[in-house]
């Protein structure tokens, strides 16, 4: 009784040896021709190998470093395995912002490595016109008198700003501000940083040489156009690698864009609603 008992013991010792050491020892299996290694399971390809070789000759490296490449390689997925138990991915927002650009990247990079056909730039160019569009331009000089300034005083003054004549001393009393706009055609939109929107509308309805007086903001802004640039598109080819940089952002953004409402649809996402509070 008591050898039997002493066999069992040994059986069970024995398989907890056993069971222990399967346990600390990763099984092997003969790796597929298009493999080069395997790292907990993760595969590391032989394109993958190759192409760091390539990159180090390239490079000038020794050939110690290209012996090294897949042990450099096993080292870099030990990190990045490492990383994810560590959850660096969303703890690390330096980790967290390089890992969304390489998502970006790989999103867009199929869709940007076919060149853009010439029907698709022309069409760009036709849609998306203002893009290339030079904007109207103007050099305007402007007065800002006292909006009870007398009818016959504000004609003298017009009579000699349009001629660009010096101003009567006596005519000077209306005057609210005389300081001078920049003396340089400006874009509608650099004009608002200097003068009222209505001006501004006035403004761009003249033609170069005229006057007007417009009432705003109880004052009278009297304008004068000295050049005018109206807005121009140039021709197609005059601006095609424009039109190429341009519409490379484009496919981008919407390629982008797609793949993001791509990743929406196939995945759950529930949203907590919080109530308005009274």
């Amino acid at each position: 009784m008591d050898k039997e008992l002493a066999m069992l013991a040994a059986g069970a010792a024995l398989g907890l040896v056993i069971a222990g050491y399967s346990l600390l020892t990763v099984p092997s299996y003969p790796l597929s021709d298009d493999i080069a290694a395997l790292v907990n399971e993760v595969p590391i390809s032989q394109a993958d190998h190759q192409s760091r070789i390539q990159r180090l000759a390239a490079g000038g490296a020794a050939p110690d470093a290209l012996r090294q490449s897949l042990e450099a390689l096993v080292d870099e997925e030990l990190l990045i395995q490492r990383a994810e138990e560590l959850n660096l991915t969303r703890l690390d927002p330096n980790v967290r912002t390089a890992l969304l650009v390489a998502a970006r990247n790989a999103a867009v990079s199929e869709q940007l490595a076919r060149p853009a056909s010439e029907q698709e730039l022309r069409a760009f160019f036709t849609a998306e016109a203002s893009r290339f569009t030079t904007p109207l331009q103007l050099t305007l000089e402007c007065l800002v008198l006292a909006d009870d300034t007398p009818v016959t005083a504000l004609a003298e003054i017009r009579a000699a700003f349009t001629t660009s004549s010096p101003l009567p001393a006596a005519l000077a009393m209306y005057l609210t501000d005389s300081t001078p706009l920049p003396p340089v055609p400006l874009s509608l939109t650099a004009l608002h940083r200097f003068l009222p929107a209505p001006v501004i509308a006035a403004a761009a309805a003249l033609p170069a040489g005229e006057t007007a007086v417009v009432p705003q903001s109880q004052q009278l802004y009297l304008i004068k156009v000295v050049t005018r640039a109206n807005a121009l598109t140039p021709a197609f080819d005059a601006v095609r690698t424009q039109v190429e940089i341009e519409y490379g952002f484009f496919r981008e953004h919407h390629a982008f864009a797609n793949y993001l409402q791509w990743l929406r649809d196939r995945a759950q996402i529930q949203r907590h609603s919080l109530e308005p509070v009274q």
